[in-house]
């Protein structure tokens, strides 16, 4: 019973999971670039007052000063942000964690009530899924939003796809490549070349659009 329960429930954990892996990732790198900036500024003031041999002005000082300043508090701002991005990411992964735990305690107590509620919750979850993977993105919210189980499913990770998918319609790679770019380490994982592929278009849209220079670029 539990193997069947690992087998069908292991994209419950697996998205959540993918997605904190890649927050992670894309705030260290953001980090990272603040943390430069703040370095390089702090470096920069004090090169200054080492060659100048101390005697700065005052208020040179201290716009020198207040930019180290104002760049620290960007680190900690985006710091702040990264950190509360990815304790959403935590918060969905343990609300999974305790949803699947649910049905291994009813099963281990032999709770016929609790464990009747808890497929019925699977059975709305395969159904706002199946929604999603046929388009009624509406109909999906709507019966996740009815039925509580928000949390549970993954509908923002398929109104990114409609997003996408609607832009390529339009002719416009612009939602597309941004999708290749925050995805690139795992594209590079798979040695996927869709970000490629989707270049190439990008550029016989900016051809057939007469946009030369832009192609060229």
């Amino acid at each position: 019973m539990m193997a069947d329960l690992r087998t069908l429930e292991h994209a419950t954990l697996k998205v959540p999971y993918e997605l904190l892996n890649k927050k992670f990732r894309m705030s260290q790198r953001s980090i990272d670039r603040e943390a430069t900036y703040v370095t390089t500024a702090t470096n920069e003031l004090a090169d200054r007052l080492i060659n100048d041999g101390g005697k700065i002005k005052i208020s040179d000082a201290t716009s020198a000063i207040d930019g180290v300043v104002e760049k620290i508090q960007n680190l900690k701002r985006k710091a702040e942000d990264c950190f509360d991005q990815e304790e959403d990411c935590l918060r969905l992964c343990k609300t999974r964690i305790d949803h699947l735990e649910e049905y291994a305690f009813s099963s281990l107590l032999e709770d016929v009530s609790a464990t009747r509620t808890w497929k019925r919750k699977r059975i709305d979850r395969m159904l706002v899924d199946h929604c999603l993977r046929s388009g009624f993105y509406d109909t999906a919210s709507l019966l996740a939003k009815e039925a509580n189980i928000e949390d549970l499913v993954d509908i923002d990770v398929f109104l990114v796809s409609r997003k996408v998918e609607e832009a390529l319609k339009r002719r416009d790679t612009g939602p597309c490549l941004a999708w290749c770019q925050e995805n690139r380490y795992k594209l590079r994982k798979l040695k996927s070349t869709l970000e490629f592929n989707v270049k190439v278009q990008d550029f016989v849209e900016l051809v057939r659009a007469r946009r030369i220079g832009d192609a060229l670029k």
